[in-house]
């Protein structure tokens, strides 16, 4: 497995004003001495132009209260800071691009302009325009108060496909460069598909219940034979990988096993915005209900 060594080294955080965000308290938990987190504030001229020094003086007092107490939970880390003017979505991409960055924190609720993730402009516009990891922390798992987060362990949903597949890269360079374990989580839920339509040329009798429990058996064990293969690769990369195969739905599945120190890390299809990456999907609910953050990988093109 050809584990990335960069995730997590450069981390942009954009903030928006308010309350701390929960991106900032979980970013302790991926940077380890070294590390480099970039806070950046986007004002939107767009907004409210005629206050506009007033406002750049707020993002410039929240950006310097946001860095001292980074300084203070994560000694070692390289912070800096950054206002800039524009389009909120476009110059987060391009600061992204420009620095260098390899991951993007954002939490899910706000008091701005990048409030409303999971619905918002914004967060869409990254999400189209970035192939990133994007670690979304929920405002509901934030710690508050001077508590930065740790990560005890990554949990990962698995079906066995190749997409699935995508995140574990990620995966090995997060969990060896932090030394946490990972959990592998497959969900196939008791009863699901046990009649499988009837395949051309077999009638209107479709399958016998034997013959779906053996396809579906069958089924079964390939992907656990796909999950163990994958549990092999990253032991051999030296991290320390325990396999759960589930009966619950694939969610409850996921939720059964997230702990408030975990990161739940899973691949993510981009596909033209955010109504259709995350609306309805495995990870909105997650981001509605697990008691961690999630972080989406993007399938990255290859080159060539």
């Amino acid at each position: 497995m050809q584990a990335p060594d960069h995730v997590g080294h450069r981390i942009l955080v954009p903030l928006d004003g308010g309350e701390r965000a929960a991106a900032l308290h979980h970013v302790c938990g991926l940077v380890t001495p070294g590390s480099e987190i970039l806070l950046l504030h986007v004002l939107d001229p767009a907004e409210d132009d005629d206050a506009g020094e007033s406002r750049e003086a707020a993002a410039q007092a929240d950006l310097h209260e946001a860095a001292i107490w980074l300084h203070g939970a994560a000694p070692g880390v390289g912070v800096q800071t950054m206002i800039a003017w524009g389009e909120p979505g476009e110059v987060i991409h391009a600061e992204a691009t420009r620095a260098g960055i390899d991951l993007i924190a954002m939490s899910s609720h706000g008091r701005g302009t990048l409030g409303r993730l999971t619905h918002g402009s914004v967060t869409d516009e990254v999400v189209r325009t970035t192939d990133l990891p994007i670690l979304v922390c929920p405002r509901h798992v934030g710690r508050g108060g001077s508590v930065p987060a740790t990560i005890q362990r990554l949990v990962v949903p698995h079906d066995g496909s190749e997409f699935a597949g995508m995140a574990l890269p990620v995966v090995a360079s997060l969990a060896a460069r932090l030394g946490v374990p990972v959990l592998l989580v497959n969900a196939q839920e008791a009863g699901l598909a046990a009649t499988p339509p009837a395949p051309v040329g077999l009638g209107s009798g479709g399958f016998s219940s034997a013959l779906a429990e053996d396809v579906m058996a069958e089924a079964a064990e390939e992907t656990r034979a796909i999950l163990a293969a994958e549990q092999a690769s990253l032991q051999g990369a030296g991290v320390t990988t325990r396999l759960h195969m589930s009966e619950s739905a694939e969610v409850d599945a996921i939720l059964d096993e997230a702990r408030p120190d975990d990161v739940i890390v899973m691949a993510s299809r981009r596909q033209g915005g955010l109504g259709r990456w995350l609306m309805g999907s495995t990870a909105e609910q997650l981001i509605h209900a697990a008691p961690c953050p999630i972080l989406l990988v993007r399938r990255v093109p290859a080159s060539g």
